[in-house]
This record gives structure tokens, C-alpha cells and sequence, in this order.
């Protein structure tokens, strides 16, 4: 086929570049051969790493990356155009056993644009500083993604071929630390890789499963958690409480499930509840603990209003604002509605536009005053009124100090949207013995109000930060990008 027809065919033109990345993204259970794809390559003209990586999920296929760096006759770089360049690594398949032409002639082999049975392997082609792959961003990156599983597996169990040594080739390509401007310490550039991998190998996987992923990985969940955050830290474990807050917690758990699952019940008010006691005790990290919430501390913010949260929550909400903001001498109008888990309504701030919002959600209102210093006469009885629970816990901390009606209350995970809750919480109310307490595994710490707690470096940083100066330039939207998405503003 001349020229000309396959440039008619495709446009796609490899113009003088020298290092590569290719993914072919299916083995094909097996029929994709790590040694069909080897021989692909001239010792001669080619550097090469070839890594096969297991699916990341019970319906993913295991898949191969490569990494490539031409070494020709060409000074400027390897050049290709049309179906030469388009499909010059396709790998054919090989059904070399009875299992494999089984699945080929069954109905769930996968099909081409053509409707037709796959029986090539055709991978998808990067080159070094495409702008849109972090992976592709620097020769280290691009060798570091393809060799990935050195970091979690043992060497014995790596399934990697090279035609050079790659292993020294990254230590000479490691950017210089001692130079390097990120103040971001190893454990936090590992997280951060981390949670770039989870995007690129799970891309349908959405904000909650991959943030449950996090909370479950023992190695860098504490990162996460002690993230700065403008929410109150939830903490999962073990709280002793007072009946009548087991009775709410309860009653808002279920109330999450049914929200969860556009079942909450029509016609009937969310009921809310007023949680006073000392500074520390454990009252916003129990709270955070169950759900999403919209959550306003000490005043009132327009930006604060979260229309997919479960319940709304008013912390240390002792100020005197209307819904704009301004000092009033009274903020009861304001939190009427709230308080009253109303079907709709009116939000503004200033500088912004009145905005009628949906909620019909149950409000929790904690502070250190106790509910007659909070709240006038009228208005405590508008509370009960609207079948609010009021819980005062004096001097009691909710991690060590048992009530004499006490409930052991554990939380065992997060709660999280669309995710099944049936045993997220265990609640007992059988009576305990206060020298039990001694035998619970608490840390002292662990209702400590301090954003910071266990960051390894006070200052915040980026974790994709790496010491190319062009390339920081180039990529830094997508690192702001991926670190807003997970919080870190």
C-alpha cells in the first residue's frame, strides 16, 4: 500500500520522537503474550521495558505498559506516518490452548468498531511531555509508572523484561531532593502517586469509592484524615453516650439511609437535635461521623449551603447573624427554618442574590452553652414543639467518661452515600462497668480540635510537585486539578 492511501486511511503522524509509552489495556485472558510483544522490538534500535499488570478489579483484565526509547540511526527521533506509525506495535493474539478458543468462540470475547472479534492487541500510544499525562511528563515518570509494581510487590513476583539496566536508570533520573523546592515528605508523594494510579486504573470509579479506598489503606489513611479540612474531623470508634443521643444517633442513621435512597418519608418533619457540653468532648467528631452535612461554625455563610448533604449542621453557632450575614440582635428567624427541617428555604449572603433551596432535612445544633443560656424562652419551645432531642453533657467526655444509663457506641467506618450502612453502626445498650473503660484502646488525643494533628510538615505542599521546571509549568492545572478533587485546596 503506497503512502499516499494510508495517509488518506489516517492523519496519524509519529514526527522525531524518541520516548514512548504504550498500554494495551487487555491480555485477553492470556492470547496478549509478553514475549509477542518483546519481539516487536529491535535490540538495536530500541531501549525497552515491558511490565505486565494484574486487573485492579474483578471485571478488569490484566494489561501491559511499555516503556520505549528509540536509540537509532535518526539523531532526531523515530518517524512514522499513516497505518506505519497508527498500528506498528499491534500484537496479534495467540490462541495456543482449548480454554482460549473457547472464550474466542463464545459470545463474551470482546468486539472491534466493526462488530468484529478482536484478534489483535493494539495499544494506546503517549509520548514523553504529552501535556495530558502526568505519567508522560519526564523520562523518570514515564519509566517509574511502567515499573510501578516494584512498590508492592517482591522482586521474585515481578513480571518485567528490559534490554537495559532501568533500575539504574532511575537513580540517575531521580530529581534531586536536596534541590527540589516540594516540602512534601516521601509518605505524602507516595499517597499522592497512590491516589493518581487509583484514577488512571479505576477512571469509572467515582469520588466516595475511591475516598472509602483511601480510609481502608492502613498505609496513608492517616493522611487523609489529618488533611486540613473546614469540617470537623469524623473519628471512628468507640464513644460512650447517653441513652437519649443513642436513641437520635439511631434515628439519624436511619434517616441517612432512607435519604440515601430517596425513601425518607413524606409529610413528616426531620426532628433536631441540640447537643451542649464542654470544649472537647467529642460532640462535632461524634457528629461528623454520621454522613454528609452541610456546616456552618460560629456564623452564617452563603458558600456553606451543600445541596446533595444528608442533615445540616450548626456548630458553635452562638453569634448573632441574619441570613446575610449582618449583626442582629436576635438570629432566631434565621434558624427557625433550619431547626424546623422545613421543606425550603431562603438563603442569601453578602453580595448575593436570595436563593429558595430544598431541605426537609434534620438539623443538629452543638455548642458549649447549655440549651436555656442558648436560646430564649419562645424559642425553646418552637424546639420541643418539633419533637427536638436535648442532650447536655455537662462535664462528660464522650471517648472515656460512661453515663450511668451508658450506651458503648461504635462506629466502624465511615458512612458514605450509596454505600450499604446496615452494619456501620453497632449500638449496645447493656450496662457497663466504668473500670471496663480501662481495657479500650483510646488515645488521649483523639478529640483534639486541631486540623494539623499528625502531618508530618505543618506548611502545606504539593505532593506532585517534582523538581522540572517546565514540567510544573505544563501539568500545573491537572496537580491542582487532582488535589482539589480530594480536598486539598
Amino acid at each position: 500500500m503506497s503512502d499516499n492511501t494510508s495517509v488518506n486511511n489516517t492523519d496519524f503522524i509519529i514526527d522525531n520522537k524518541k520516548e514512548f509509552l504504550l498500554t494495551y489495556g487487555n491480555d485477553y485472558w492470556g492470547a496478549l503474550k509478553i514475549e509477542n510483544i518483546r519481539k516487536l522490538f529491535n535490540d538495536g534500535l530500541w531501549f525497552y521495558i515491558i511490565s505486565k499488570e494484574t486487573g485492579h478489579e474483578v471485571t478488569d483484565h490484566d494489561h501491559y505498559h511499555v516503556y520505549l526509547k528509540y536509540i537509532g540511526p535518526n539523531k532526531k527521533g523515530f518517524r512514522a506516518r499513516g497505518k506505519n506509525a497508527q498500528f506498528i506495535w499491534d500484537v496479534p493474539l495467540t490462541f495456543d490452548n482449548n480454554t482460549l478458543k473457547n472464550k474466542f468462540n463464545s459470545d463474551s470475547w470482546p468486539l472491534n468498531k466493526e462488530k468484529k472479534k478482536i484478534i489483535i492487541g493494539h495499544p494506546n500510544i503517549k509520548f514523553k511531555g504529552d501535556k495530558i499525562n502526568i505519567n508522560c511528563k519526564n523520562s523518570f515518570t514515564m519509566i517509574d509508572y511502567v515499573t510501578k509494581q516494584r512498590k508492592s510487590k517482591d522482586e521474585k513476583d515481578w513480571i518485567i523484561i528490559s534490554n537495559f539496566d532501568w533500575q539504574e536508570e532511575l537513580k540517575k533520573l531521580k530529581p534531586d531532593e536536596k534541590r527540589s523546592t516540594s516540602r512534601v515528605n516521601e509518605e505524602e508523594f507516595q499517597f499522592t502517586c497512590w491516589i493518581r494510579d487509583q484514577i488512571f486504573q479505576r477512571q469509572k470509579a467515582t469520588k466516595k469509592e475511591i475516598i472509602r479506598d483511601i480510609l481502608k489503606n492502613d498505609n496513608f489513611n492517616y493522611l487523609y484524615i489529618n488533611k486540613p479540612k473546614s469540617k470537623p474531623i469524623p473519628y471512628w470508634g468507640n464513644y460512650w453516650i447517653p441513652v437519649e443521643l443513642k436513641d437520635y444517633l439511631d434515628y439519624l442513621n436511619n434517616w441517612f439511609e432512607l435519604w440515601s435512597k430517596k425513601k425518607q418519608p413524606i409529610g413528616s418533619r426531620p426532628k433536631p437535635l441540640y447537643l451542649s457540653g464542654c470544649g472537647s468532648s467529642g460532640k462535632s467528631s461524634l457528629i461528623a461521623c454520621m454522613g454528609t452535612f452541610s456546616y456552618w461554625c460560629n456564623v452564617w455563610n452563603y458558600n456553606n449551603w451543600e445541596g446533595e448533604a444528608s442533615f445540616n449542621f450548626f456548630d458553635d453557632y452562638d453569634g448573632s447573624e441574619d441570613y446575610k450575614g449582618n449583626q442582629v440582635n436576635s438570629n432566631w428567624t434565621i434558624m427557625k427554618p433550619w431547626i424546623g427541617g422545613q421543606p425550603s428555604v431562603t438563603i442569601s449572603g453578602k453580595y448575593k442574590e436570595p436563593e429558595t433551596v430544598d431541605n426537609d432535612k434534620p438539623c443538629v445544633f452543638v455548642s458549649n452553652k447549655t440549651f436555656e443560656d442558648r436560646f430564649p424562652p419562645d424559642a425553646r419551645e418552637y424546639w420541643k414543639d418539633v419533637g427536638a432531642t436535648i442532650v447536655e453533657l455537662g462535664k462528660y467526655r464522650l471517648n472515656k467518661t460512661p453515663f450511668e444509663n451508658d450506651n458503648n457506641f461504635k462506629i466502624n467506618e465511615p458512612i458514605l452515600i450509596n454505600d450499604k450502612n446496615d452494619t456501620i453502626i453497632i449500638s449496645d445498650s447493656d450496662e457497663h462497668n466504668p473500670s471496663d473503660i480501662e481495657n479500650l484502646e483510646i488515645n488521649d488525643n483523639l478529640f483534639e480540635q486541631k486540623y494539623n494533628l499528625g502531618r508530618h510538615n505543618n506548611k502545606r505542599s504539593n505532593p506532585f510537585a517534582i523538581n522540572d521546571k517546565e514540567s510544573n509549568t505544563r501539568n500545573k492545572k491537572t496537580k491542582r486539578n487532582i488535589l482539589k478533587f480530594f480536598g486539598f485546596n
